[in-house]
């Protein structure tokens, strides 16, 4: 089963860079520890706007791992914050925020095939 994955944001992130006081953030999805996407970076933010929707396999998975990063280019990246989602979770089509270690990131789930069954036959009650 495929879901339309969207990242659309986050909040309230940690400073990480020293020097210029904010972070340089972006995404990575992992399925079961296997990076499946990576959002853009936005640059000196501590609220981005990605809006960037990923088609993710969720056949056969267990675990789904939202990964807010610092970009740090030759220093190496720093980690801000991470959410770990159950399969389970992506299978019911809306938008969530879940917090990170500091801040939030918020996600939206569409094109679930499951859902739009269950909804049809609710609607048909």
């Amino acid at each position: 089963m495929s879901i339309k994955l969207t990242i659309v944001g986050a909040a309230g992130l940690k400073d990480t860079d020293t020097s210029s006081g904010k972070s340089d953030p972006y995404c990575i999805v992992k399925v079961d520890g296997k990076k499946v996407a990576q959002t853009k970076t936005v640059d000196n933010h501590h609220e981005p706007q990605w809006n960037e929707t990923f088609t993710v396999d969720l056949t056969g998975a267990n675990k789904v791992t939202l990964e807010v990063w610092d970009e740090d280019g030759w220093r190496g990246d720093d980690t801000i914050g991470t959410v770990h989602l159950t399969a389970a979770e992506l299978r019911k089509n809306g938008k969530s925020t879940r917090s990170l270690e500091q801040g939030t990131v918020t996600y939206s789930v569409s094109g679930n095939a499951e859902s739009k069954k269950e909804e049809k036959k609710e609607t048909k009650k």
